[in-house]
């Protein structure tokens, strides 16, 4: 079984887990971005076994789509369990891929991709919007399933779009309490990981 978070802004963590007949053991493993997103792709196309093995150095993957070999890195990760919270006030169900087209195409027309963008959350759609010191802006609406009180939050837009990037095609939910939480992002096709994006205050 194969089970990972990633948190936006520093290196995605994934977690191993080696089930034995009769015991288990876990390893943390702290895996590059590039390399992160190529094992994922790989497994997204994969059909029948992946093969995992891996030292204090290095992770190998092999499956029908392919192998990988990649370099671990050497670093102490912060915990993230640390900033996940335990429970939300307002959830989100919205498509992956209509929100990611969405976030795109506005930081674009802002001319401005690494732009924070202003989330307006309520029933049937979140509202995108954003500008720049030129006077440049764009907004669109998302239709999204929406439970809990109407909210304005910011996030910055890659970190966004590295997350959605990160979870399969599909129906995606969105969890979060108040406009400086952190964002829980699960994929509703494949629960097995999640993403955290922290949120960004707006003027």
């Amino acid at each position: 079984e194969l089970a990972g978070a990633a948190v936006t802004g520093a290196w995605p963590r994934i977690r191993y887990e080696a089930m034995e007949k009769r015991s288990a053991y876990h390893q943390d493993a702290l895996i590059p971005r590039a390399a992160l997103s190529t094992l994922l792709a790989m497994l997204r196309r994969a059909t029948g076994e992946v093969y995992l093995s891996w030292s204090a150095k290095e992770l190998h993957a092999t499956c029908s789509a392919g192998w990988l070999r990649c370099r671990l890195l050497e670093a102490v990760y912060p915990d993230w369990r640390q900033v996940v919270p335990s429970m939300f006030k307002r959830t989100a169900d919205v498509d992956r891929d209509a929100l990611l087209k969405a976030i795109r195409r506005i930081a674009w027309a802002a001319r401005d991709t690494s732009t924070t963008i202003r989330a307006a959350f309520h029933q049937g759609a979140v509202d995108l919007s954003t500008s720049n010191q030129d006077e440049a802006a764009a907004s669109t609406s998302v239709p999204i399933g929406f439970t809990g009180d109407d909210v304005v939050l910011g996030f910055s837009a890659p970190f966004m779009r590295d997350a959605l990037t990160m979870l399969p095609a599909g129906p995606v939910l969105v969890e979060f309490g108040d406009t400086l939480t952190p964002i829980k992002l699960t994929s509703r096709v494949a629960p097995v990981g999640f993403a955290i994006v922290m949120p960004v205050r707006l003027d």
